[in-house]
């Protein structure tokens, strides 16, 4: 399992064990002992009252070692965060389970980065060097991740609003104000798709490797022109919101993803969309690829998740289903700048060929909300100028007098 995360628990740290992480509290002060205590062992992610009880022992051991309660941090960067990731009124903490871990994953890299400079000292120069070190993690001649760096900047900008609204310090509303006013460009977005012979190529390879699972996933994802986690689902602590049909597995549960008692006996496909909550409906014997993949499926065990990992018997955890899925496109020959998440994207840009360029019918199937969204997943637009190249080229021939 992955190390556990848990906030506002000063000196923790964690040591790992056989299928585990140790809650250590780690002393700070120089001569303390005894310099490190271990509090809890976890084989799960931690439940909202384990983490609770973690965050009360490391705040006693920090007592005792400093003799009185230390000082709260205020006013830094670091305490801006801090406030915008525990508060309860923050609106951190409506956003979805992935969002949230993507939003910490960046602010745990500008508290790296910037953590104890001073709202007060802080000005344009301080953002645009911050900026840049995320973007630039190796200096300007290394890499440059500015997708990161814009997503950073989004999520910094989101901080500062709650601490406007909140009055957690009254720097916010000037820093809100600059940041408002400077650019943080997006990265390029994706430009592969998968094609419809790459997908029947993954299958095939899936089903050589004894993996019914990944090629049934890959069907659907084409097909359905949906997302990863409307097929496969989610695994996400027993805290988040929503009712699993299955089990809990060692604190997580199940969610989102695609059940037998979502399709009706005529075969017809209704599943709320884990985005939006819009009804994902699909008449299932007009999509033979899907139809032969859940034929191989005995009736006895159409219950419960349709995607089953034939390695635990239970849903595909998303890096588990990744790795495997990886192989199986290797096998296939496909090449590793193709992702899983290109499915989308391949069947998207097909029903946009298919039907002469309708970006209105892929729109509905692809369940946007606008045209510009459908546009961006379309990858039509690379064959379309491969095409008209050829028609010049041709033109030119026939004309050169």
């Amino acid at each position: 399992m992955d190390k556990p995360r848990i906030a506002d628990a000063p000196g923790l740290g964690w040591r790992p064990r056989k299928n585990a992480w140790a809650a250590i509290w780690l002393a700070t002060k120089k001569g303390f002992k005894p310099a490190t205590r271990q509090i809890m062992v976890f084989d799960h992610p931690p439940t909202i009252a384990e983490a609770i009880e973690v965050r009360k022992a490391c705040i006693a051991f920090q007592e005792e070692m400093y003799g009185e309660k230390p000082a709260k941090e205020t006013g830094t960067i670091r305490a801006l965060i801090n406030a915008f990731q525990t508060d309860p009124d923050s609106g951190y903490h409506g956003a979805d389970y992935d969002t949230r871990r993507h939003t910490d994953a960046l602010l745990k890299r500008i508290d790296k980065l910037a953590g104890g400079l001073k709202l007060a000292e802080m000005g344009a120069r301080d953002i645009k060097r911050l900026y840049e070190d995320i973007r630039y993690p190796d200096g300007k001649e290394g890499r440059d991740i500015k997708s990161t760096g814009h997503a950073a900047m989004t999520h910094f900008r989101r901080a500062f609003s709650f601490g406007v609204i909140y009055e957690i310090d009254p720097n916010c509303i000037r820093l809100k104000t600059i940041l408002s006013e400077m650019k943080f460009p997006k990265g390029s977005a994706r430009t592969e798709a998968m094609t419809f012979r790459q997908c029947e190529d993954i299958i095939a390879a899936a089903h050589a490797a004894g993996m019914p699972s990944i090629a049934l996933a890959q069907a659907l994802q084409f097909d359905l022109r949906a997302r990863q986690r409307d097929i496969i689902g989610l695994w996400l602590p027993v805290s988040e919101r929503g009712i699993s049909v299955i089990d809990h597995y060692h604190g997580r549960k199940w969610l989102r993803g695609l059940r037998w008692e979502e399709i009706s006996s005529a075969m017809f496909l209704s599943h709320p969309a884990s985005k939006t909550g819009k009804p994902i409906e699909r008449d299932l014997t007009l999509y033979p690829m899907i139809v032969a993949e859940l034929d191989r499926i005995p009736a006895e065990k159409r219950r419960g998740p349709i995607v089953v990992s034939e390695l635990t018997g239970r849903p595909w955890k998303n890096n588990n289903f990744r790795d495997h899925w990886r192989k199986a496109a290797t096998a296939a020959g496909v090449p590793k700048s193709v992702w899983n998440m290109d499915s989308r994207a391949g069947g998207i840009t097909e029903t946009i060929e298919a039907t002469g360029g309708n970006l209105e019918a892929a729109r509905k199937e692809a369940d946007h909300a606008d045209l510009a969204m459908t546009a961006r997943y379309s990858r039509r637009k690379q064959k379309s100028n491969a095409d008209t190249a050829v028609i010049v080229a041709d033109f030119r021939a026939k004309n050169k007098g």
